[in-house]
């Protein structure tokens, strides 16, 4: 079962209220029962439950055998239901109680991201909710609503899938670099290269293959931290998004941004995860930082093994 169930073209998603109905109903096994505890008349409660599978185009519960037997459509929607309403409670607690923000927020994004401002706001995130852990990881894959490992990712290029929330964060534009000092030229090379090291729809990789000679390519990697390793080794020249050149003081910029090379780099998330008061919490946060047509900022980095400190 997936999210398709809430997919409603042309019309509006359940409200709370209408998922809330479904829930009591699978709950005590009738429409009567479930009046009770929702303090409703019983045929309130089957005019809802009517018109909402009316709306959906879809049976929620079978009619038809003892009591109210919940349709697998049912079932799901009950179940995002219970989830939505753990989840009220927890937002209660912590308004009325005032107990801090807790859990794991699991974030997907390419390594090159680490170089840029997203990491500061990240950990400036956690510094003023010290209850809340982050999980990060360079995994490729997009989130899967349905089977998700992870709750908020930070990709290159636009997201359109229905399933998914997506708000653009800013720009990532590019440029040559090599080691500072280097004299080595771009034209005449040698050049470091890859396909996904930068994650970012394969332009880079386009570029690279459109303007430089196949035989001034020396070193090829799949790895980020090999490829920066590589240009700082002083041999090579390659190219890298400006936010990441300009957090390392031993890169340095060959000529102007690069004509045509730049990118949206997007938050993304799905309604489920926004259900975690964490999760709400950390994208409220860097939606609040973001700014569509920005480009990027650095943040200052220092990798073992990267510089010849």
């Amino acid at each position: 079962m997936t999210l398709e169930l809430l997919k409603m073209t042309n019309t509006t998603p359940p409200s709370w209220d209408d998922m809330r109905i479904v829930l009591e109903v699978v709950r005590h096994g009738s429409f009567k029962a479930a009046s009770s505890a929702l303090a409703l008349h019983p045929a309130n409660v089957a005019r809802r439950i009517t018109a909402l599978e009316k709306r959906m185009n879809r049976t929620l519960f079978d009619r038809a055998v003892p009591g109210t037997k919940p349709t697998p459509d049912g079932k799901y929607l009950a179940t995002i239901a219970e989830l939505m309403e753990r989840q009220v409670r927890r937002t209660d607690r912590f308004f009325e109680e005032g107990v801090p923000l807790e859990g794991i927020a699991r974030i997907a994004m390419p390594s090159a991201l680490a170089h840029s401002e997203i990491r500061k706001h990240l950990m400036a995130f956690q510094k003023e909710h010290p209850g809340v852990q982050l999980f990060m990881s360079n995994h490729r894959e997009i989130l899967r609503p349905d089977e998700s490992s992870f709750d908020l990712a930070v990709v290159y290029g636009l997201v359109e899938k229905p399933d998914l929330i997506r708000l653009e964060f800013g720009v990532a534009d590019y440029a040559c670099y090599r080691a500072t000092g280097s004299d080595t030229d771009p034209r005449v090379g040698p050049w470091v290269h890859s396909r996904e090291v930068l994650g970012t729809n394969n332009i880079v990789w386009q570029w690279v293959e459109a303007n430089v000679s196949a035989d001034l390519i020396v070193v090829r990697t799949d790895d980020f931290c090999h490829y920066v390793s590589t240009i700082l080794d002083g041999v090579v020249v390659g190219v890298l998004p400006r936010f990441v050149g300009a957090s390392i003081p031993l890169l340095e910029q060959i000529g102007n941004p690069i004509d045509g090379l730049k990118v949206k780099v997007s938050l993304v998330t799905h309604h489920a995860a926004l259900l975690a008061p964490q999760i709400a919490a950390l994208w409220h946060y860097l939606i609040d930082r973001s700014a569509p047509d920005r480009l990027l900022g650095p943040a200052l980095i220092l990798i073992p093994g990267m510089t010849n400190a």
